[in-house]
């Protein structure tokens, strides 16, 4: 028999070598390899065929994959989404800090109102042909050119009114002293930004406009007390400085309204809040020869009443 013939059962030869072959198979038991192939099956931690583990890595890449891009996409459409306008408070707060801080800014003030005397008198007021206001903080002082004067002018804490009407010549006046008409014209002319906004925080309701965020209304919370009935505040988005400010007071009975016009931004010496640095050295303040009744008809002059 030649090798890969098929067996002849009638060969002599062939039958002995089919006896033998079913011989040997009857001595081999099947039963415990087919159970280790099963066991070797069922346990995890066994090698599998390479095709199984590259369609593993590959299921595991697609799915990192799409995890990724939809992180991508959440991520840039956090950034590109509008961010959430502040509210009116948070924004004045803002134009608050910045007016605390030690910059000097410059206003152009402007008033509908006419300057008539309080007590009847037929006297004329000349309004002023321009007036500015320098502000730092609650600190102020105006420049204000009345027909053809300029005449430069303040009040500090206390009320007390300065003026520096000659190069050398100022004169102080006490409250007290201060003609009704001029005490008018200084508040309506005048404004310390740092108390003003620290008021409208605390004591008014404030509304941004419609169309455009950064202008805000400020009315009174009901039942609190105000001169300032209305205060309309148009704050720079990127400095946080008042650019506009518009105020509706009541004085004496009278609604008046003045608005504040930002024009420059620039650093000026303490001296300028103080008479004395609007004086030439030597300067004589309150010279002795002017008496008060000189001293009121200079101030009613210098604030154009005739």
């Amino acid at each position: 028999m030649n090798v890969g013939e098929p067996i002849n059962p009638q060969d002599p030869v062939d039958s002995l070598v089919r006896a033998y072959l079913d011989r040997q198979a009857e001595r081999v038991d099947s039963g415990p390899v087919l159970d280790r192939i099963t066991r070797s099956l069922a346990q995890p931690g066994e090698r599998r065929p390479k095709w199984s583990l590259r369609r593993r890595w590959s299921n595991r890449w697609t799915l990192g994959s799409a995890i990724a891009a939809a992180l991508l996409v959440l991520a840039i459409g956090l950034f590109t989404l509008p961010a959430r306008p502040l509210s009116a408070e948070a924004i004045v707060r803002e134009a608050w800090v910045v007016h605390a801080s030690p910059l000097d800014r410059c206003y152009r003030v402007e008033t509908d109102f006419e300057f008539t005397p309080l007590d009847g008198d037929p006297k004329t007021i000349v309004r002023p042909r321009q007036t500015r206001l320098w502000t730092r903080g609650d600190r102020f002082w105006i420049e204000s050119e009345i027909g053809l004067r300029h005449l430069n002018w303040g009040r500090d804490e206390s009320g007390e009114l300065w003026l520096a009407f000659a190069p050398r010549r100022g004169l102080r006046f006490d409250p007290t002293e201060i003609p009704p008409a001029i005490a008018l014209r200084c508040d309506v002319l005048s404004v310390r930004l740092e108390t003003l906004l620290g008021q409208v925080l605390s004591d008014f309701d404030l509304q941004t406009d419609r169309d455009e965020a950064n202008i805000i209304r400020a009315t009174p919370k009901p039942g609190r007390r105000h001169l300032l009935r209305e205060a309309i505040l148009e704050i720079d988005p990127e400095t946080k400085v008042l650019r506009r400010l518009e105020l509706t007071r009541v004085f004496t009975n009278r609604t008046i309204t003045t608005r504040f016009h930002l024009e420059e931004s620039r650093e000026l010496d303490d001296s300028q809040y103080q008479l004395e640095g609007h004086l030439e050295r030597p300067f004589q303040i309150n010279p002795p020869e002017i008496d008060p009744q000189r001293r009121r008809q200079i101030l009613l002059r210098l604030f154009g009443i005739r």
